[in-house]
């Protein structure tokens, strides 16, 4: 039997997200920017999977870094970041964890900034796995609910909204 096309069935995640219908009031924009990294630093991957305002979406605006964080290829095969220590909840604090090593001389992930319409976030939270209707985060882990708004199983999947270092806008000079 033929899958529902409307709903992402992304393998091995844990939420179903419909798919929006097209928009036709103006778009949304939030005042934070997405930073991607693993296979969404393709801004073909993202026009791809940015479906709502995809040209808008799709074009990075920065390369930028997550300084003290940790980049790593999971047991299930896909690109991951592990926050600083201080930061990490249930099985990111875990003597495995600990044990994943510096990225170059220091802590740190680079990745790409994204201006991202809220309709195409929402998608890429399906992709990535975020339980949009998980329960909502209290300050008992040490993390702020700012930052993690959301507590998710073991906190592999959590959205965290965090500042990024901007290493260099794209398509931009610098000049006046």
């Amino acid at each position: 039997m033929p899958s529902d096309p409307t709903i992402l069935q992304p393998a091995e995640r844990h939420t179903q997200v419909p798919i929006p219908p097209p928009i036709t009031k103006p778009p949304q924009y939030p005042d934070y920017l997405y930073f991607a990294y693993g296979s969404n630093l393709s801004p073909s991957q993202m026009k791809a999977r940015c479906r709502i305002n995809p040209t808008h979406s799709a074009t990075p605006v920065a390369i930028a870094i997550l300084p003290q964080w940790r980049w790593l290829i999971c047991e299930a095969g896909y690109a991951n970041v592990l926050p600083p220590p201080g930061r990490r909840v249930a099985n990111q604090d875990s003597e495995t964890a600990q044990k994943i090593p510096i990225s170059g001389s220091e802590d740190a992930v680079y990745g790409v900034l994204y201006q991202m319409d809220v309709g195409d976030e929402r998608i890429l939270d399906g992709y990535e796995g975020v339980d949009t209707g998980a329960a909502g985060a209290g300050a008992e882990d040490g993390v702020p609910v700012s930052i993690r708004p959301r507590v998710q199983g073991d906190g592999s999947y959590n959205k965290w909204v965090v500042e990024a270092d901007v290493v260099m806008w794209v398509g931009w000079d610098g000049g006046g």
